[in-house]
């Protein structure tokens, strides 16, 4: 999840979580009650979709790769005996079309690959009858073919996986719209506590606060937090270290102005 989200994510956790913890303020409003349960059944849908996007690749790619690596082996066994062949019978084509090494076949993307495996499938097919004094069977070709076309099942299903994914991704900003204006929910319901119980109100306007995730959090004199991001994407201590400097600035420039007085009346 990119982090923009992440951060969100985690204030919605902390506006659940908060109102979990202070549900006794407000058990007679089933309304509220059942709005905080809504944005926990979101969260639910939030943290399945980014499950399934990370997951839905999980464990295919090492497995691809096993079979791939037994299939150029076996394509490297019969492109071998063609080769062989082909300088018996001083068949140049074939002979450019099985001089191939492990490395030549291990660079290919998986689509070149399969054309590759294809030809040589196909030239076996057609020299058949050569290939039997070097052990090749029609059995044997068989499985070479079947081969082929698992593996092309396979990167068809990653591709699939790979659009699952994708989708899983794009959808997820809607998620957290929806849970959005749930939380606009919350925020006016909120509102009749601002003076009946201003604790309630103020810890819920603080977890309702977006923090970066890579900013570290410490509690100032006043039970703030120190480095929470401005309106402006500035943090609470490069405000204060602003605001620092133009009060020294200020004094700084009284300072000068009494010496300029002074130094007149002399």
């Amino acid at each position: 999840m990119e982090k923009r989200l992440s951060n969100k994510l985690s204030m919605i956790e902390g506006v659940h979580a908060y109102l979990t913890d202070h549900e006794n303020k407000f058990s007679s409003n089933t309304g509220m009650v059942n709005t905080k349960e809504r944005l926990l059944l979101k969260l639910s849908e939030i943290y399945d979709r980014e499950g399934q996007r990370n997951n839905v690749l999980k464990g295919k790619k090492e497995a691809k790769e096993n079979y791939r690596d037994h299939m150029i082996t076996q394509a490297l066994s019969f492109s071998a005996r063609l080769f062989d062949v082909a300088n018996l019978n001083r068949n140049s084509e074939l002979s450019a079309q099985s001089d191939f090494s492990r490395s030549d076949l291990v660079r290919l993307r998986d689509w070149e690959l399969i054309g590759t495996l294809d030809v040589i499938k196909n030239n076996a097919e057609t020299f058949m009858e050569a290939l039997s004094v070097y052990n090749i069977t029609p059995e044997k070709l068989q499985g070479f073919a079947e081969m082929i076309s698992i593996f092309r099942s396979r990167i068809e299903s990653k591709q699939t996986s790979e659009v699952i994914k994708a989708s899983a991704r794009k959808t997820l900003p809607v998620l957290f719209q929806e849970a959005k204006l749930i939380l606009r929910s919350l925020d006016k319901m909120m509102e009749e506590f601002h003076d009946t119980d201003v604790q309630f109100y103020i810890g819920y306007k603080a977890a309702r606060n977006i923090k970066d995730l890579g900013i570290r959090y410490r509690p100032d004199t006043q039970g703030q937090p120190i480095g929470e991001a401005g309106e402006n994407g500035e943090s609470g201590e490069n405000r204060e270290n602003g605001q620092q400097a133009k009060i020294m600035n200020s004094e700084q420039a009284q300072n000068e102005n009494q010496n300029v007085n002074k130094d007149k009346v002399q």
